[in-house]
C-alpha cells in the first residue's frame, strides 16, 4: 500500500508469511512503478519484512 495515499500497489494470498513473498511483492511493485525519486519502505518489524532476502532486495534497488 502506498503510504501516502493508501492505494494498494500490489497484493497476493499466501498460505504463510515467507520473506520471498514479501520480496516478490517489493520487486513486482518496484518494477511498475519506479522512478528517479527515493522509496521509503515503511513496514512493522516482523521476521516477514525484516530479514537477509528483503534487505537484499532493497540493497539492490535502492
Amino acid at each position: 500500500m502506498d503510504y501516502y495515499s493508501k492505494m494498494i500497489i500490489r497484493y497476493r494470498v499466501e498460505n504463510s508469511s515467507k520473506p520471498k513473498g514479501i520480496r516478490d511483492l517489493l520487486e513486482q511493485a518496484y518494477l511498475k512503478y519506479k522512478n528517479k525519486e527515493p522509496i521509503t519502505f515503511v513496514t512493522d518489524s516482523d521476521v516477514e519484512n525484516v530479514n537477509t532476502t528483503v534487505d537484499d532486495f532493497l540493497d539492490f534497488s535502492g
